[in-house]
């Protein structure tokens, strides 16, 4: 069923408020995103997380010149798919040619039609991953990204890692998990 026109809202406003104002959204308010002291004031939910990336992604779109509305809904949609998202992100880069080889380069082709909420942390790390492959950007900083990996997809990440430096790109690679890069300057904090 078609809605009418809002005279006030764009359709992407409109997706916006629903996400907002539904139960299940409310319900991130319990759930805990990044827990560190439940008494100090860095007590993160899953609600304020969301509320953060979407008004980043409305920053981005905004500099970029892109539907701020539709970004800020993309963002706040937990029922988006995988194929959908990596769409969107690798879309502000002008990279969507390079996304089917690096959602294969990371084995998640199979994935596109699953919403990321329901992805498991591995396979989230891999989205990720096939999202830095698909910029095309030539230096890749890579924060813990072997966390959540098991070893075939440590393997993955490795290979990925090596084709980039042999097309001349540069990896700064931050990690406490050993990540195989062949004669990489190693620093030791």
């Amino acid at each position: 069923v078609l809605e009418p026109e809002s005279p006030t809202r764009s359709g992407y406003q409109r997706d916006r408020d629903r996400v907002v104002h539904s139960v299940a959204f409310r319900r991130l308010k319990h759930k805990t995103q990044v827990f560190i002291a439940h008494e100090a004031d860095h007590y993160r939910t899953r609600l304020t997380h969301s509320l953060e990336v979407a008004q980043i992604a409305r920053s981005i779109a905004r500099v970029l010149g892109l539907n701020e509305d539709l970004a800020e809904a993309v963002a706040l949609d937990a029922s988006v798919s995988l194929g959908t998202a990596l769409d969107f992100w690798v879309g502000l880069d002008g990279a969507r040619d390079r996304l089917p080889a690096a959602l294969s380069a990371m084995d998640i082709a199979a994935l596109a039609d699953v919403p990321v909420r329901m992805l498991s942390t591995g396979q989230k790390r891999r989205a990720a991953i096939a999202r830095v492959i698909a910029s095309g950007a030539p230096l890749w900083l890579l924060d813990e990204p072997a966390n959540g990996l098991d070893a075939a997809s440590l393997d993955r990440l490795e290979t990925a890692i090596a084709r980039h430096r042999d097309g001349g790109g540069a990896v700064l690679v931050a990690s406490h998990v050993a990540v195989a890069l062949p004669h990489a300057k190693v620093v030791t904090l």
